[in-house]
């Protein structure tokens, strides 16, 4: 796949300039620089997020049933500060996080289940509690797993929800659906790309 890398943001004049103090990484070329950063770059796995959040969801509630208060006295759910975890290499500084975020154009994020059902809000946590809004309009590649037959109704809350997103903005270029449900040990695949309804916005790669 060929690919169009932008040039380097700083110039030959600046990047010898002796009050100039550069990281040893930036006097790479970019082509290798956009290299590493496709390898050290991922979207996150949000599997064992979300099964940590159910088992916190399941000790929480497990004592409730216990006390028999009403449930409107459990905590809201939230994501907790530890579990949102920014990649060190966005925080290097500006022209690293530039590159970075340009590098992410060409990954694929991978959502292979919905959020956790939580007896509190008597649904599926939403799926911007564990990424941003604006980090699902800036993504061009999406690919969805969706086991229909364990979680039809948490799959329907949450690609509800990304089509909300992404009909206010977004950069998508590609998503792949791959929906299956088994029953009667017959398994059936599909991809129901005419189902969504999302405006394409004019991005280039």
């Amino acid at each position: 796949m060929s690919t169009a890398i932008p040039s380097s943001i700083m110039d030959d004049s600046q990047a010898h300039s002796p009050n100039c103090h550069i990281s040893p990484f930036l006097l790479l070329p970019y082509h290798i620089r956009h290299e590493i950063y496709l390898f050290a770059l991922e979207y996150p796995d949000l599997r064992p997020i979300f099964a940590r959040m159910e088992y916190q969801f399941a000790q929480g509630e497990a004592t409730h049933d216990t006390t028999r208060l009403p449930k409107c006295i459990l905590p809201t759910p939230h994501v907790p500060a530890q579990l949102k975890v920014t990649p060190g290499i966005f925080l290097c500084n500006r022209q690293i996080a530039s590159e970075a975020r340009e590098a992410m154009k060409f990954k694929v994020f991978t959502l292979q289940r919905p959020p956790p059902y939580t007896m509190t809000l008597g649904r599926p946590m939403d799926i911007t509690e564990f990424i941003s809004q604006d980090t699902l309009k800036n993504m061009r590649r999406v690919e969805l797993v969706m086991n229909l037959f364990d979680d039809a109704r948490g799959w329907g809350k949450t690609v509800e929800i990304l089509l909300d997103v992404w009909s206010s903005a977004n950069h998508l270029k590609r998503i792949d659906i791959q929906s299956f449900a088994r029953e009667g040990g017959i398994e059936l695949t599909g991809t129901p790309l005419p189902a969504l309804n999302v405006k394409k916005a004019n991005a280039d790669w």
